[in-house]
């Protein structure tokens, strides 16, 4: 009888253990998803509103108050849901044309720009 009980706490031991291995990752995954889909959104909104203002005028903002710029003009503040000029680690957004079209990045958490945590607008 001891036997059996012992050999049932190991397997439901090492269902639990495999389980956690899968589960765990899995759930930090989610978190970390969950964290940079607004980023990613509010840098698409960005873009969304550079293209506008090109739109209306002709050519993209440029220098580095480029999104500052965005956010003053009336018609591209309405496509911005938040206009916030950094990302939820404080750093500054970025805005560069990248092959003929604009992109908007974050430096993600280690709040360094081209790195492999940045969270880009495409």
């Amino acid at each position: 009888m001891k036997n059996i009980r012992n050999v049932l706490i190991t397997i439901f031991a090492l269902l639990f253990v495999g389980l956690s291995v899968r589960l765990i990752p899995a759930f930090f995954e989610q978190k970390k998803a969950e964290r940079i889909y607004p980023v990613r959104e509010q840098c698409r909104n960005f873009e969304d509103a550079i293209n506008l203002y090109k739109a209306n005028y002709g050519i993209y903002p440029s220098g580095s108050n480029a999104l500052a710029i965005i956010i003053k003009d009336e018609d591209c503040r309405k496509l911005l849901r938040n206009t916030n000029l950094d990302d939820p680690w404080g750093t500054p957004f970025r805005f560069r044309i990248v092959d003929g079209r604009p992109v908007v990045d974050s430096a993600g958490k280690d709040c360094k720009f081209d790195t492999s945590d940045d969270i880009h607008s495409f």
